[in-house]
């Protein structure tokens, strides 16, 4: 086996040089510019999760819904309206306060 640690599942590794790296899979060096850490323009970090607060708990709105963070709007109502359907009446606040917070955010 080569010198360091060597994954074949790919997974993302430091070398000695604190360079990510990545075995397996996508090691080529082409993939290398997608595996380094690149900041926003602005210099700031965009957070796509929105939290809002419901009954005492944090809840992530996204999560509520059963979306990956940063979703459109189209597929937050689909989401939404499904959701309507599929739920019990005692749920429909709980599901309208996450759809009115992603909603008041974009």
């Amino acid at each position: 086996m080569k010198e360091g640690n060597q994954n074949p599942g790919g997974v993302l590794q430091k070398n000695r040089n604190g360079v990510r790296t990545q075995s397996g899979r996508y090691s080529h060096p082409r993939y290398q510019k997608y595996l380094e850490e690149t900041p926003l323009p602005s210099g700031e970090s965009k957070d796509l999760n929105i939290l809002f607060n419901y009954n005492g708990h944090t809840w992530d709105a996204y999560e509520v819904l059963g979306l990956p963070a940063g979703a459109s709007l189209v597929d937050v109502t689909k989401a939404y309206q499904g959701m309507l359907k599929a739920s019990e009446p005692d749920s429909h606040e709980f599901l309208e306060t996450a759809f009115k917070t992603i909603l008041s955010r974009k």
